[in-house]
Formats: C-alpha cells, sequence, structure tokens
C-alpha cells in the first residue's frame, strides 16, 4: 500500500515530487525554444509534470527567453543554467541528473528546437506504461519540419502499432528521440558511459530492462537542420563513428552480440566504399584498423 500512495502523491503533487520529468537541452535556439516549452506547458494530464532546461551560454538571446519562461511558470519549469559552455553531451548529463533527482517516475524528452503537436501525448504514454508493466519505454511517429517549421513529411508511414526489440532497433531507427518517455530508474543505469551517438545507447538500456511501444500516431515535429552534427559529416566518418559505439554496444549487450556485429559489418562497407570514392585512404585505413586490429 505504501508503494500505491507514493504513486498517487506523485500524480498529484505531494511532496513536490513530478509524476514525469522532461528533459530539454538548448544551445542558440533563440527562434525554437518558445515554441518548444510552451507545447510541453500545453499539456493536459491528470498528473503533475516539470520541466527541467538544460541551458549551456547561448550567444544568442536563448537563456534570456528561458528566464522569462521559467518566470511565467514558476511551478512547472526548472532552469539548469550552466557557468560557462560544457558542450551538448555534458549538458545533457546534468540535466539527467536533475530530472533523476527530481523523482519522478517516468522522463520524456524533447530538445530545445523540436516541440510537441498532441496535448495528450504525456497523458497518453502514462496511461499505457501505467497498464503495461513489461514496457519500460513507448515512442510515437512525428512529422519532419525544416529549419523554418515547414512540413516536409511524415517520418514512418507505419499502418500500425507495434513492439521494438534490441535487435529490431539495432537494424532500424524507428525511435525518435523527441518522443520517447521512459522509464526513470531503468534509464539511469548506463548514463555514463562516453559514446557518440547517446540516444541508442540509452534506448538498448531500457530494452534490456523491457520492450519499448511504437505508438502509430504523431505527438511530435522533429526539426532537420542542414548542418547538423550527424548530417553533415561524410559517409566514411558517420561509419567510423557508429563502428565505435556498435564496439561498446558488443560489450555491454552481449545477448545481441550478433547482430550488433552483423550491422558493423555494415557500416564497415559503407564507409569504404565512401572513403575510396572520396580517396581518402587515411579514413579507410582508421576504419580497417578500428575493426580488425583494436
Amino acid at each position: 500500500m505504501d508503494l500505491v500512495k507514493q504513486d498517487l502523491d506523485m500524480r498529484f503533487g505531494k511532496n513536490n515530487i513530478p509524476f514525469v520529468s522532461i528533459w530539454m537541452v538548448t544551445y542558440n535556439h533563440e527562434d525554437y525554444i518558445v515554441q518548444a516549452v510552451e507545447s510541453i506547458m500545453m499539456q493536459k494530464t491528470n498528473f503533475k509534470y516539470k520541466l527541467f532546461i538544460g541551458e549551456d551560454c547561448s550567444t544568442d538571446k536563448t537563456r534570456e527567453i528561458c528566464i522569462v519562461l521559467e518566470e511565467k511558470y514558476t511551478d512547472k519549469i526548472e532552469l539548469v543554467l550552466q557557468s560557462k559552455n560544457i558542450g551538448p553531451k555534458k549538458n545533457a548529463e546534468k540535466v539527467f541528473k536533475e530530472c533523476f533527482e527530481s523523482g519522478a517516475k517516468y522522463i520524456a524528452i524533447c530538445e530545445g528546437d523540436d516541440y510537441w503537436i498532441d496535448p495528450y501525448k504525456l497523458q497518453k504514454q502514462v496511461d499505457f506504461l501505467e497498464k503495461n508493466k513489461s514496457y519500460s519505454m513507448v515512442c510515437t511517429n512525428v512529422e519532419n519540419i525544416d529549419n523554418l517549421g515547414f512540413f516536409k513529411r511524415k517520418r514512418f508511414k507505419f499502418k500500425n502499432s507495434f513492439d521494438i526489440d534490441a535487435k529490431y532497433l539495432i537494424k532500424n531507427n524507428h525511435i525518435t528521440t523527441c518522443t520517447v518517455m521512459a522509464n526513470s530508474s531503468i534509464l539511469q543505469l548506463r548514463t555514463h558511459v562516453t559514446i557518440n551517438f547517446a540516444d541508442k545507447h540509452m534506448w538498448l538500456t531500457l530494452l534490456e530492462n523491457g520492450k519499448c511501444f511504437y505508438l502509430n500516431e504523431i505527438t511530435a515535429r522533429y526539426r532537420m537542420h542542414d548542418k547538423g552534427f550527424y548530417s553533415g559529416l561524410k559517409e566514411f566518418s558517420k561509419s567510423i563513428k557508429r563502428i565505435e559505439d556498435y564496439k561498446i554496444y558488443r560489450k555491454e549487450f552481449p545477448s545481441i552480440y550478433k547482430t550488433i556485429t552483423f550491422q558493423l559489418y555494415k557500416y564497415l562497407l559503407r564507409g569504404i566504399i565512401s572513403s575510396l570514392k572520396n580517396r581518402n585512404y587515411k579514413a579507410l585505413k582508421h576504419l580497417l584498423k578500428l575493426v580488425f586490429f583494436k
């Protein structure tokens, strides 16, 4: 009964504990941050939620805007203001730490340049996870938009909802970060690992301890940048970073070692073709050493 009472206390905000904490990081998002935050503030729920925003010393007006938003929603927003620019990875870690320490049962994720469009997104996801205890996370479909906010396409064209397991995730990138809600106690199991793409590592940790449900509804808009960290790389550079990560996956998730290795060699092949095409023999040598000699 104590656990039930604790759950109810969290739902209704007793002891100032949110039932859901929302993780957000932002840097130079002055054109997007208001829309991102307001999309969270519009959520209609029967539980308390709180937004934690990590602002990393932007060179534009992002910080000033965040401070105004916190003053507007004093009970729903907590700013994590960095005293100096510490970079996206450390900023993300600090915000996750705040989310975990808030005591929330679940954590939802939305970066400062994306936003939600379904006012019942959080409620739908909490309802599912509360009724289906074998699931550690839930995600949805999104609409892709460009820098100016113009619609590009629906990201996925599935007809139905379905389960995602670790083997499926290794082969298919069908989890969009801004749609995820996850079990907080599971999510924090491996947040310390140094890795190029932390999102997939988090999903694998969650899937090692439960299932993911892909809800085939559009609840958010994902902004596609022309010069993003990943999209701006050559194919051989993408392959190098993926292979580095997949070598870590093989150590941490031995139950799917074969699936990871197969995908690793696919990235190796892509990298070899790209490095030869670009006549970048240094990258080719690095790829081969990375797979066969390290």
